[in-house]
C-alpha cells in the first residue's frame, strides 16, 4: 500500500513533465539518391510560466530540502544515540553492578 501511495504521489509532482513535454524532430542530410535521411530527436519540456515556477518550487524541495533535512536529523540524532547505547553498553553495566556490590559490602564509606 505504501509503495503504490508513493508511486501516486511521485506520478502527481511529475504530472506537469507529462503533459507538457514534446518531442521535436530536425531532419538532417536528406539524400535523395539513396532516400536516407537522418533524422534528430529533441525532447523539450515547455510548461507555462507559473507551472513552471511551482514544478522549479516543488523540485528544489525535493532535491535539495528534503536530503539536507535528513541529514541534519542524522548527524544531530547520533549523539543521542551514543549517549543512550553507552549507557546500556555491557561494561557500563558491569561497572554499575560491580559498584552497587561495593555499596553493600561498605555501607558506611
Amino acid at each position: 500500500m505504501q509503495v503504490i501511495a508513493s508511486m501516486a504521489l511521485v506520478m502527481v509532482m511529475l504530472w506537469p513533465l507529462f503533459a507538457y513535454s514534446q518531442v521535436s524532430s530536425l531532419y538532417f542530410n536528406v539524400n535523395v539518391t539513396l532516400g536516407t535521411v537522418k533524422v534528430l530527436r529533441k525532447c523539450t519540456f515547455m510548461p507555462p510560466p507559473e507551472i513552471e515556477l511551482g514544478f522549479g518550487i516543488v523540485s528544489c524541495i525535493a532535491s535539495y530540502a528534503i536530503p539536507l533535512g535528513g541529514m541534519i536529523y542524522w548527524y544531530v540524532s547520533v549523539p543521542f544515540f551514543l549517549r543512550k547505547r553507552a549507557g546500556n553498553s555491557l561494561a557500563c553495566g558491569k561497572f554499575v553492578l560491580h559498584f552497587e556490590k561495593l555499596k553493600k559490602k561498605f555501607p558506611n564509606e
